[in-house]
């Protein structure tokens, strides 16, 4: 009997609606988490990409951030964290299925059960999914004029994406500003204005004219006159505008000379002259969700399940019963 009325108890403190109310808002504090530390687009058990990821945030959490990583909190969504508290609401879900079952005659209550419990497998579908087939790009620009390529995941995404912030415009893709970065476009002339050849790299086509990005992430970024002897390094000092370029010989290494790169910078050189402009650039985290209609319509089923009024069935009410505890 002892046994019997423990598990009554135990079933009516688990069932009751404040247990509900508690899980949904640990979930929605764990989305305003997500929202506030950046997560790992790459997953912890990826020992030498996370490793490189987590040494890029040490500037920014010091100290703490092996106590994040340690606790999961840098890949919160594949974390014990989230798996216990998604099997603790698909739990109280199924409680109020068999609760549902039960008050199938009484179709007030019977409605309200069902969303309950249809609320808690959704939402264990949606995070599903989302661990299954979701991936997070950390820093993606999007160039003024131009569309916005996530190239690892072959999307082009229309300029005018995330003009309301977030939506891309695109079902499960998300764009979280980050940030802004700059863009530097180079041009060369000689004396005689004729536009000399750049290079990004030694494995790129010369141009006459590059764009090189320069972000919080990667402050720095290099191209040269090879025909002319000359390399150039563009940076922001801290981080922060306004960038700057030095000079240097390509044979020997010999610094030349370095300025600010204002909104339009001419720099003279022997017999050749660098124009360099400056414009902004959006810069974004780039979330891909396929499971997020079905985590929004979960949370929506349960919202609907605990705003619905409880009518008396002639059964003592849940609340009793954990009063009794």
């Amino acid at each position: 009997m002892q046994v019997r009325q423990m598990l009554e108890r135990v079933w009516a403190w688990w069932s009751a609606e404040r247990r509900l109310h508690e899980s949904l808002i640990a979930f929605a504090l764990v989305q305003a988490f997500v929202l506030l530390v950046p997560q790992s687009p790459v997953p912890h058990t990826d020992t030498p990409a996370y490793t490189q990821w987590l040494a890029e945030q040490q500037a920014r959490f010091g100290t703490w951030t092996q106590v994040l990583s340690a606790l999961r909190l840098f890949t919160i969504h594949t974390s014990f964290w989230m798996r216990g508290l998604i099997a603790w609401i698909t739990g109280i879900g199924l409680v109020h299925g068999v609760q549902a079952w039960e008050l199938r005659q009484h179709p007030p209550h019977l409605r309200r059960e069902a969303a309950l419990c249809v609320g808690g497998l959704l939402l264990l579908l949606g995070w599903g999914l989302q661990i299954i087939g979701g991936w997070t790009v950390p820093e993606v620009l999007a160039w003024p004029g131009q569309p916005i390529e996530i190239t690892d995941h072959g999307i082009t995404l229309p300029e005018t994406a995330a003009a309301p912030p977030w939506w891309s415009g695109r079902y499960g893709v998300f764009l979280w500003p980050t940030g802004q970065g700059l863009a530097i476009q180079a041009q060369a002339h000689d004396d005689r204005q004729q536009p000399l050849l750049l290079q990004r790299s030694i494995h790129s086509e010369p141009q006459a004219g590059i764009a090189v990005p320069l972000t919080e992430r990667t402050p720095e970024a290099y191209f040269a006159l090879p025909n002319q002897g000359y390399a150039f390094r563009a940076y922001l000092p801290a981080g922060e505008p306004p960038a700057r370029i030095q000079v240097y010989r390509i044979t020997g290494g010999d610094w030349l000379t370095e300025t600010a790169i204002t909104r339009s910078t001419t720099l003279p050189l022997q017999h050749l002259t660098l124009h360099m402009t400056q414009t902004s650039l959006r810069q974004f985290k780039v979330v891909y969700n396929p499971g997020a209609l079905l985590t929004l319509l979960g949370i929506a089923a349960l919202l609907y399940g605990t705003l619905q009024p409880v009518e008396p069935t002639g059964t003592p009410p849940e609340t009793t019963s954990e009063e009794a505890l």
